[in-house]
C-alpha cells in the first residue's frame, strides 16, 4: 500500500491505477472519483461559562457552545468543579458532571465555600479545550 502525503481532507481526486513488474507497467484502469473524508477535531472551548442562580447548597450554571464544534457534532459536556481547602489554598480533585445541556444544577455543595468550575466539550474525536474559569 502507498500513500500520498499530498492528499488533502474532504477533497474529490480522480483516480486509476495499474499494476508494476520488473517487465514495466500494466494497462491502467478506468480513471473513478473519490472524495477524502473530512478531518475532525476535538472541539473548541464552551464560552461565557456564567452563575445564574443559587439556592442553598444548589448552583445553576450555564454556558455557551463552542465557536468550534471540530467538524462533528457535540456529543456532551463535562463540568469540572472542585472545592477550595481553605487551609492549604489549593483546590481538591475535580467532580465531574456529564451533561447534553448547556445548562446545569451542581447540587450538594458546601456552603461558605468556593468552588472552581470548568467545562469542556466533547464530540466523536475526543474532548476539547477548557472553558475560562469560573469562581463561585
Amino acid at each position: 500500500m502507498t500513500s500520498d502525503q499530498r492528499i488533502q481532507p474532504n477533497t474529490y481526486y480522480r483516480v486509476a491505477v495499474a499494476a508494476v513488474n520488473s517487465i514495466g507497467e500494466g494497462k491502467r484502469s478506468d480513471k473513478i472519483s473519490v472524495r477524502t473524508d473530512k478531518q475532525y477535531q476535538a472541539p473548541s472551548e464552551p464560552l461565557n461559562l456564567e452563575e445564574v442562580s443559587q439556592s442553598g447548597s444548589t448552583v445553576n450554571i450555564q454556558f455557551d457552545e463552542p465557536n468550534q464544534d471540530g467538524g462533528a457534532d457535540i456529543t456532551h459536556y463535562k463540568v469540572y468543579y472542585s472545592k477550595l481547602d481553605e487551609r492549604s489554598g489549593d483546590y481538591d480533585e475535580a467532580e465531574v458532571l456529564r451533561t447534553e445541556t448547556t445548562q446545569v444544577d451542581l447540587e450538594q455543595l458546601l456552603l461558605q465555600s468556593t468552588y472552581r468550575i470548568t467545562v469542556t466539550a466533547s464530540n466523536s474525536v475526543g474532548e476539547g479545550e477548557h472553558s475560562e474559569e469560573l469562581e463561585i
